[in-house]
């Protein structure tokens, strides 16, 4: 028996290579078809969604909670969900599983900031920050100095912001994924926008003329 499931987890895996790689015109499996593999228990499929998805799930909950370890853990759980609960993605709605990921990374990151008294920053003091070391002092400065004018925001306009301003999410999909009308979502994005720009000045004792993120 152990080597017949032994078997069936290197083919499944020789066969996803292939399909990936080695075809005429290579394609690569959508979101559906791998949780569908998943399923079915091809581990090699889990590998390709936790490799194509666990970097922006990470930098969403890295800038929404401004703590690395609830980053780490919150997109852990989010992938043992995929793990161990694959069916309930709902493929019929979109072959994309980016908002069912986003609406249970939300849930995870606010469980575990209630964890922690409500707020990771007084807990671990773990600010995101965006280049190496060796990168010039002022540029860093002004990017820790961003990612503490996030930290500083009410949660609902963080999540709003990281999510359309920075991981790309439109409006409608910020919208379907928090569970509040279109409107809101700008409305708190325009809110996020304007305390952003007053919690960098104060932080920084410098004005801003203005303060763009690119939304969608």
């Amino acid at each position: 028996m152990l080597a017949t499931d032994e078997c069936q987890r290197e083919l499944c895996s020789a066969s996803l290579t292939l399909l990936i790689k080695y075809t005429k015109e290579p394609s690569v499996p959508s979101d559906a078809e791998l949780i569908a593999r998943l399923a079915d228990g091809c581990e090699a499929s889990f590998t390709a969604f936790y490799e194509r998805h666990a970097d922006a799930l990470y930098r969403f909950a890295l800038a929404v909670s401004a703590s690395r370890a609830v980053a780490e853990e919150a997109t852990q759980e989010v992938m043992l969900h995929v793990m161990q609960r694959p069916q309930q993605f709902d493929a019929g709605r979109s072959a994309n599983a980016r908002n069912w990921l986003y609406g249970i990374l939300r849930n995870q990151v606010r469980v575990l900031l209630r964890g922690t008294s409500g707020d990771a920053r007084a807990a671990d003091g773990d600010q995101p920050s965006v280049r190496s070391a060796e990168s010039e002092a002022a540029w860093l400065q002004m990017q820790q100095g961003i990612g503490k004018a996030i930290a500083a925001l009410p949660l609902d306009q963080r999540e709003a912001l990281v999510m359309c301003c920075l991981q790309d999410v439109d409006y409608a999909a910020a919208a379907q994924i928090l569970g509040v009308p279109v409107g809101t979502i700008r409305s708190r994005i325009n809110r996020a926008r304007t305390a952003l720009k007053g919690n960098f000045e104060a932080q920084q004792g410098v004005a801003l003329e203005e303060l763009k993120y690119e939304c969608y």
